[in-house]
């Protein structure tokens, strides 16, 4: 049974103010941003150390903070408008805090300052040299993209305002209680004045080094064209935002996010930037099952809109019906009477081939968000022939007129829907088509009632199929789609559910059109296949922590149909860049052929004697 929690995540949300959206948003815990830090002071050993003043430092005479340090952390502390607020927090394993006579000294085993901070982004060339140099360690960055650093910004911190309910100063030996920021400046002021100057140094140097980064973020010109056949949907714009974990009976400081409100190209950022309200939780600590610790989130009209949707069109195109011809004739029999007329109409369909769109890739065959918002569907009505064709049964006996009439417009129609619906909570894209395809023969004494007169024969077709797109990751953390069936197998249903009148020469149009329809889907699936697995390949991933990167996992919907990716941390070896790739880099997709001619048809009439 799902956990609050997991209730919870599947009512987050990409969009701002209806019909305004972000095409994607990846949620990261404090939790998972902690950790990235924790493998940075692995990392780099001489972070874990702090040493300001004594021997060697200038200025003997200020005194000495020395110590050894727990990773830093941040906590984000803003309300969602707010949400870039956060704390940063400094624990001491161990260390002394001293004036330079050492007459006063401290012991900072247990410590843990807090001090506010913001949170803050600034383009490559912006960023300070030594932060520029952290990223040009961490990551080998094609010049196709333009680099954006987020950072804590620890420099202007200010220390004389350390927050007291979340930071302790060691634990108070008469009560066995913890001491905390106000009560231990009160009675140590002079220690009070030199540990805000150390730290402030201290935050200085760290900055210089890099090592208040959080992460970089690339981007791309909006203008930028893409590729149908290698696209790489790089965000053009970026909104960093903080979002609070609340499940109504507790908080967890660790499982706030930082938000990256992603756009990508010809989508301008929505008027009003905030996620706002609260709309459930991205991420949230183990209880009755795993944490998560990240979300990535794409919107429908990026994942089916954008990624799936070409892929999807030569199934459109497969299960499309088209009364193609009408024809009516007589068949004159000899008999003892003379030569005797007997009325024939016969009539003809195409499966799977417009000769007007013959190309999978022709936008006639474009899925469109449906209006309740449950997924993407296409739709279409083929008619054939406009007007009624009359015949003149006795063309030679004005005295014994007879008409007749084969109809596949008006009451009778070729009608297609497929859809691709996610289904909410699972990792499933119901993908299913319906046709519908109706005929209707008529036939009187009189050319003005032959119109409303009731058919003498009818019959009405219903053709279904149906299959599962499930979205999967990999082993090395990418995003991947498969289908539920072998294009082999697919298995389309051809009924005739309603028919009236009897058949000369009956044609099997159940039958035949379950052929054609089955031969049809198995090519296109075919096509598509492969391209589709490819899909979410191409997408890239283009938010990065201070060092490693992200994998992507547990693929689900949530209620709004958006694709929910549980996000992880993976540390990469010591002195290993990131080989990010660059615009080309991505997998391919294989054009689709133009569609070949397949016709089911049948007559219909009298029996000659």
């Amino acid at each position: 049974m799902p956990s609050k929690d997991q209730d919870s995540r599947l009512q987050t949300t990409t969009t701002t103010v209806e019909p305004e959206y972000y095409d994607m948003v990846l949620a990261l815990s404090c939790q998972i941003i902690n950790q990235s830090w924790a493998s940075l002071f692995a990392q780099y050993p001489d972070a874990q150390n702090i040493h300001v003043g004594g021997e060697g430092s200038g200025d003997p005479n200020i005194g000495e903070l020395k110590g050894t340090l727990s990773p830093c952390e941040i906590f984000i502390t803003g309300d969602i408008q707010n949400g870039l607020d956060c704390h940063y927090c400094i624990s001491f394993k161990d260390g002394t805090l001293q004036n330079h006579e050492k007459t006063l000294a401290a012991d900072l085993m247990g410590w843990k300052l807090v001090v506010d901070v913001k949170i803050l982004n600034a383009p490559y060339d912006n960023l300070v040299k030594g932060q520029q140099q952290f990223i040009d360690h961490q990551y080998m960055v094609p010049t196709d993209y333009s680099i954006t650093g987020l950072y804590a910004d620890i420099t202007n911190a200010d220390w004389n305002y350390i927050n007291n309910e979340e930071s302790t100063f060691g634990i108070d030996p008469t009560t066995g209680q913890a001491i905390n920021w106000a009560t231990w400046k009160t009675n140590n002021p002079t220690l009070q004045r030199l540990l805000v100057n150390f730290l402030g140094a201290w935050t200085d140097d760290q900055q210089a080094n890099g090592m208040n980064m959080l992460g970089i973020s690339l981007t791309y010109p909006s203008e930028q064209q893409q590729n149908p056949l290698n696209p790489t949907y790089v965000p053009t714009s970026i909104f960093h935002q903080g979002f609070p974990y609340d499940n109504n009976t507790a908080t967890n400081p660790a499982y706030n996010c930082l938000l990256y409100c992603q756009q990508i190209s010809q989508h301008p950022p929505p008027s009003s930037p905030y996620i706002s309200g609260f709309c459930g939780n991205w991420c949230y600590p183990a209880e009755n099952g795993p944490a998560v610790d990240g979300t990535f989130a794409m919107s429908a009209q990026i994942y089916l809109g954008q990624f799936l949707e070409p892929h999807l069109r030569p199934m459109n195109q497969a299960s499309e019906v088209i009364p193609t011809e009408t024809l009516l004739y007589e068949y004159r029999v000899r008999t003892t009477e003379g030569l005797m007329p007997y009325p024939i109409a016969r009539w003809d369909s195409s499966v799977g081939y417009n000769a007007n769109h013959t190309l999978p890739s022709d936008t006639y065959f474009q899925l469109r968000p449906l209006t309740d918002g449950s997924g993407y569907g296409w739709s279409t009505s083929s008619h054939g022939q406009q007007e009624p064709v009359y015949f003149d049964i006795y063309p030679d006996d004005p005295a014994g007129n007879g008409w007749a009439s084969l109809i596949q417009n008006g009451k009778s129609f070729a009608t297609t829907n497929v859809t691709a619906i996610p289904k909410i909570g699972s990792n499933v894209i119901a993908l299913s088509g319906n046709i519908q395809y109706q005929w209707e023969y008529r036939k009187s004494d009189s050319r003005d009632s032959v119109k409303n007169s009731d058919p003498a024969a009818l019959a009405h077709y219903t053709a279904t199929w149906e299959l599962d797109l499930e979205i999967t990751s990999t082993e090395d953390g990418q995003v991947s789609v498969a289908l539920s069936t072998r294009p082999e197998d697919i298995d389309p249903q051809v009924v005739c559910d309603m028919s009236k009148g009897s058949l000369f020469n009956r044609a099997t149009w159940d039958e035949d059109a379950k052929s054609i329809l089955k031969g049809k889907l198995h090519d296109s699936l075919s096509a598509s296949e492969q391209n589709m697995a490819n899909a979410f390949r191409s997408n890239g991933n283009f938010i990065y922590p201070g060092n490693g990167e992200f994998i992507f996992q547990r693929p689900l919907f949530n209620q709004h149909s958006d694709l929910l990716l549980e996000v992880a941390y993976k540390q990469t070896p010591l002195n290993t860049p990131i080989k990010i790739p660059g615009l080309g880099d991505g997998p391919t997709f294989s054009p689709y052929v133009a569609a070949q001619d397949a016709s089911v048809g049948g007559q219909i009439g009298q029996n000659p004697p």
